[in-house]
């Protein structure tokens, strides 16, 4: 939590500017779950999304809600899909 909404350097705090604090504290928030034996981690907030593409790889998969909000936004827009 401290990662998100730590008012000096949590994301929240930062907007965009992603600081190395909260990158830190998420990427050993991983590495600890894949100790653990988890294989995917879903990203719970779009303050997760955006560290997500800053943390170093690792063998989890991460599923992110807002490239699939995007993707299926597109496909709606584009009508790759029908929206009933």
């Amino acid at each position: 939590m401290d990662a998100i909404y730590n008012p000096a350097w949590g994301v929240k705090a930062t907007g965009t500017e992603i600081l190395p604090e909260p990158i830190l504290i998420l990427d050993n928030a991983m590495k600890w779950l894949e100790e653990q034996g988890a294989e995917l981690v879903i990203a719970g907030c779009t303050e997760i999304s955006v560290v997500l593409k800053k943390l170093k790889r690792n063998t989890l998969i991460d599923i992110d809600p807002l490239d699939i909000l995007a993707n299926l936004t597109l496909d709606l827009a584009f009508g790759h899909i029908n929206n009933r």
